[in-house]
């Protein structure tokens, strides 16, 4: 009674606590607010008030502290260190010192985002095409020195280059120029003479078929059963959650090097501990073996077939799944082939009508056209 007394007052030592804590982890005082109307209300006042508070956002920012000058290490070696470096730019385009006042990093941005810099405007346009083209001007996206691939096409990427910085460097700006440009809304499939003349497809004749990434697949899934959250900012998918709790686009889930989201992984999505510029695209059993059995595909096609209007017909429940995973309704062929399976399965003795259609909704996930960007 001392303890309790004690901790209302605010004047509890630590053996009270202790004591406290004991009593309410066994039973012995009831933790609950029914026996406490007074504490219920306030309680209740707090929830309410804990609900009406913002999430707070975050911004990072950057904190300019005095800087020193590294010394050379002769031949890599740590015990024998050479005469301090003054800090600058390579040396090769600017040998000009930076201030000595500062740690050289806002000099160094500012000569890597200058407009006059040759590289880095053009290493971001490279990327930028290579993201919506399947490939870069340059093919090498990681690696534009000597041992790197040469320009398809030096002359676009100069031009490119200059529309970027021109337009104050607006990534959306450029994205909306190539979108629109009629190259890259051309057809995945080749005229004979194309094939022919444009084997390699360096002429940009035709696109190139591209398999959706891990983070778009994923966010296509979650679409598709119902489930996408499409609101901006707040906190983020778990990497590991269930799937009833993935609801947010793959932009927000959380990413942390030892718990990442397995179906990313699995296609080919890159491992947080250096930067890549160009993606693999792999082709393994494994991805196949993960849209028969992963739990997260396996609910998504639950709920997506529960999404069918009851009383339709079968053609048209599969023109509605076709629709919406492809773009385009079923043709003749689709349509028999799916009539014999949906026959085949609702003959069987313990046939269960929803898991048929969502045993077929799966089987459209699992098909070439929905993976693949033609």
């Amino acid at each position: 009674m001392d303890a309790a007394q004690a901790w209302g007052r605010d004047q509890a030592n630590e053996a009270q606590a202790a004591l406290l804590n004991n009593a309410l982890r066994h039973g012995v005082l009831d933790a609950g607010l029914n026996t406490s109307p007074k504490l219920a209300q306030l309680v209740t006042e707090y929830r309410r008030l804990e609900e009406a508070l913002k999430n707070p956002r975050r911004a990072p920012g950057f904190w300019e502290v005095p800087g020193f000058d590294q010394p050379l290490y002769i031949r890599g070696d740590h015990n024998k260190p050479a005469e301090p470096i003054a800090r600058r730019f390579l040396e090769i385009l600017d040998a000009k010192p930076f201030k000595p006042t500062g740690s050289g990093r806002l000099e160094l941005a500012t000569k890597i985002s200058s407009g006059h810099n040759p590289l880095t405007a053009r290493v971001m346009v490279n990327r930028l095409w290579h993201h919506t083209f399947g490939r870069g001007l340059v093919g090498t996206v990681d690696n534009f020195g000597r041992l790197g691939d040469q320009p398809t096409h030096p002359e676009l990427l100069d031009y490119l280059a200059q529309r970027f910085v021109h337009e104050r460097w607006s990534v959306k700006s450029l994205l909306r120029e190539l979108l629109l440009t009629e190259a890259y809304q051309r057809s995945s499939t080749p005229t004979e003479g194309t094939a022919t003349q444009d084997g390699p497809n360096d002429l940009l004749s035709h696109m190139r078929i591209r398999r959706l990434e891990g983070e778009a697949l994923r966010d296509s899934f979650i679409a598709l059963a119902g489930r996408l959250d499409a609101r901006m900012y707040g906190p983020g998918d778990n990497a590991l959650a269930p799937p009833r709790e993935q609801v947010r686009r793959s932009v927000y889930l959380l990413i942390r090097r030892n718990t990442l989201n397995p179906l990313i992984t699995t296609f080919d999505g890159p491992k947080p501990f250096t930067t890549v510029g160009r993606r693999d695209s792999t082709n393994v059993p494994v991805q196949s073996l993960t849209l028969l059995n992963d739990p997260f595909i396996i609910e998504t096609a639950r709920r997506w077939s529960e999404q069918l209007e009851a009383t339709a017909s079968d053609e048209s429940k599969v023109n509605a799944l076709f629709l919406q995973a492809l773009g385009r309704p079923a043709n003749a062929k689709e349509q028999a082939a799916a009539a014999r399976y949906l026959a085949e399965m609702k003959s069987t003795p313990a046939a269960n009508p929803n898991q048929v259609w969502a045993d077929f909704a799966q089987s459209v996930l699992n098909l070439k056209e929905f993976l693949y960007v033609k």
